[in-house]
C-alpha cells in the first residue's frame, strides 16, 4: 500500500498543468450552452476549404466540412460523404461524439463537449506571435510524435477565443503546414434537436459505416492508418509506381476479384505511389515495386512480400504473412 500511495504521489507531482491560455479557452467553451463557427483551412501554397461548426448542450453537432456533413440530433449521428451521397448513421453516445473531433481540423471544438479532450496530448506554452494587430498567446500539442505532427491555438489573450491554429507535419527536413483561421466565432443559447436533424438529400442512399471502407483504396497512410484502428482491422500497403507492369497486372487482375476484396474484413486498404509519397516509401525502406506490406493500425509493420502473383496464391499469402 505504501508504494502505491508514493507511487501517485510522484506522477501527481509530475503532473503538468494545462497552459492557461488553453485552460481558459477550454473553461469558455465548458461553460457555454452553444457555440458557432466559421473558418478556413489553407495548406500553405494550397487553396482554401470552408468549415462550419454550430454545437449546442448536450450532445447537438452540425458540421459541413469540404468532403462530408456530420448531424448529431441528440439521438443519433450522421455522417452524409458529398462525394458520394452516402450516408451512415450510429448511436450518439459519449465515444462517438469524442470520436467526431479527432480529425485534425475538427480537434479544437472537441472541448465544448469533454472537458478533458486535451489531457492525452503533450501541451506547452510557447512564445506569443502577432496577428493583424493582435497578440495572440500560442499553446502547441503534440498530436502524433511519430510523425512530428503538431497542432498549434493562437488564442486572443483578452477573450480566450481561438483566432488561428497551426498544424504542422515534419517529414525529414520537410514541414507541411496548415494554416486555420477563423472567420466568425459566437458563444449562442441552446438550440432545438429539429435544428440539427439530418435530412437526406434527393439521390443519396444509406449505407453502413463498415462498409463504406470494406473494400475501397485509400491513398492517405495517415487516414488509413485511423479507419484501421476505428474498425479494429490491419493494413494492407501496396506500394507501386504508375511505370510497374506487375504492380499493373495486381491492378488488373488481383484487387478486382471477390476473394481479395473478401479481405477487407480483415484489413484497411491503402495504396502508396512510391514516386508522389517517396517520404513514406522511404520510411518502409521500398527497394522493388510492387510492394506488400502488412502492418498494424498504428502502421507497424507485420510482414512484407514482392512482386506480382495470381489472385488464390496472392490472397493465401496475406494470410499466411498475416498469421490468418
Amino acid at each position: 500500500m505504501a508504494i502505491t500511495l508514493i507511487t501517485a504521489t510522484v506522477a501527481l507531482s509530475l503532473a503538468k498543468p494545462m497552459p492557461a491560455p488553453l485552460a481558459k479557452y477550454v473553461e469558455m467553451m465548458q461553460s457555454a450552452n452553444g457555440v458557432s463557427a466559421t473558418y478556413f483551412a489553407q495548406e500553405i501554397g494550397g487553396g482554401k476549404s470552408q468549415y462550419t461548426v454550430t454545437l449546442s448542450k448536450p450532445n447537438l453537432v452540425r458540421i459541413d466540412t469540404p468532403e462530408k456533413r456530420i448531424h448529431s440530433d441528440g439521438t443519433n449521428i450522421t455522417v452524409f460523404l458529398k462525394a458520394s451521397k452516402e450516408f451512415f448513421t450510429k448511436p450518439t453516445n459519449e465515444a462517438n461524439l469524442a470520436s467526431i473531433f479527432n480529425e485534425d481540423a475538427l480537434r479544437p471544438w472537441g472541448a465544448f463537449f469533454t472537458k478533458d479532450a486535451f489531457k492525452n496530448l503533450t501541451i506547452e506554452s510557447k512564445n506569443s506571435v502577432n496577428r493583424k494587430g493582435m497578440t495572440l498567446d500560442a499553446v502547441q500539442a503534440v498530436l502524433d510524435a511519430s510523425k512530428g505532427k503538431t497542432f498549434t491555438f493562437l488564442f486572443d489573450r483578452n477573450k480566450g477565443e481561438m483566432k488561428q491554429g497551426l498544424l504542422e507535419v515534419k517529414t525529414g527536413s520537410e514541414t507541411k503546414t496548415t494554416v486555420i483561421e477563423i472567420e466568425n466565432f459566437a458563444v449562442t443559447d441552446k438550440r432545438d434537436a429539429e435544428s440539427f436533424a439530418f435530412k437526406a438529400p434527393e439521390g443519396s442512399k444509406q449505407i453502413q459505416e463498415s462498409d463504406l471502407y470494406a473494400a475501397k483504396w485509400l491513398y492517405d497512410l495517415d487516414e488509413a492508418m485511423a479507419v484501421a484502428s476505428k474498425s479494429n482491422r490491419m493494413l494492407l500497403i501496396d506500394f507501386f509506381a504508375t511505370w510497374c507492369g506487375p504492380c499493373k497486372m495486381l491492378e488488373k487482375n488481383v484487387f478486382p476479384t471477390a476473394e481479395f476484396k473478401a479481405l477487407g474484413s480483415k484489413f484497411v486498404f491503402v495504396q502508396i505511389d512510391v514516386d508522389k509519397q517517396q517520404s513514406i516509401a522511404q520510411s518502409y525502406k521500398i527497394e522493388a515495386m510492387p510492394t506488400t506490406i502488412l502492418a498494424n493500425a498504428d502502421g507497424s509493420e507485420i510482414g512484407r512480400f514482392v512482386g506480382y502473383m495470381p489472385a488464390p496464391e496472392y490472397v493465401a499469402t496475406v494470410k499466411q504473412t498475416a498469421g490468418l
